[in-house]
């Protein structure tokens, strides 16, 4: 079976015990390849970045060059190496899946507590608003949407009477959409702006 480019490379690297720079990776494959072009900088970056990717070549921190990684070296040795593939058998994709599976449950986990000890501060506020003259917190706002569908979209509306309603803007991206200010007794509130206002029988079904 005719070798690849990039398994004539890890070769080369492996039988002469070489660490390169990426330049110098580069230039293996433009020599290799007998490319016209003069700029070398950059040359198979894309194949570069997998190799680096999949861990077949690291990078040594003491002479800021790319060596082969172990597994590289191990699946030169068997050649059963697929410098391509994330995985080089079920055996490490079984491990990465296992680590995965721990990564979310520990996720999970502190998810779980922190919301907890939120809803350990802040559960009174969420129950109702009603010790509050009915005002809006944060806390309980986020406590109603958690109740809704998280494929549904918001709107809100312009007026006490409905006449005009309209997108909430992503203060997250949107400059001036999301604007804060203080009652007068000094509590904080925050005011959100619509993008957008249509009357209801344009908007709705």
């Amino acid at each position: 079976m005719r070798e690849s480019k990039v398994m004539k490379l890890l070769s080369y690297m492996n039988d002469n015990n070489l660490e390169l720079k990426r330049v110098e990776i580069s230039q293996f494959f433009h020599t290799l390849n007998k490319a016209k072009s003069t700029n070398v900088n950059g040359y198979y970056g894309t194949n570069i970045q997998e190799l680096i990717k999949n861990n077949m070549i690291v990078k040594n921190k003491k002479t800021n060059k790319y060596k082969l990684s172990g597994r590289a070296i191990k699946g030169l040795r068997h050649k059963n190496l697929k410098p391509y593939a994330k995985f080089q058998n079920e055996s490490e994709h079984y491990r990465f899946l296992k680590k995965e599976v721990s990564r979310l449950r520990n996720e999970l986990l502190e998810m779980t507590i922190e919301r907890n000890e939120a809803y350990s501060k802040y559960s009174f506020y969420w129950k109702n608003t009603k010790h509050d003259d009915y005002q809006m917190k944060v806390g309980t706002l986020i406590n109603r949407l958690q109740q809704l569908p998280v494929n549904a979209y918001i709107d809100m509306a312009l007026d006490s009477e409905g006449n005009y309603f309209g997108d909430i803007s992503d203060f997250g991206f949107e400059n001036a959409s999301l604007f804060k200010g203080e009652f007068k007794n000094g509590n904080i509130v925050y005011s959100l702006r619509p993008r957008s206002e249509e009357m209801p029988e344009d908007r709705y079904k």
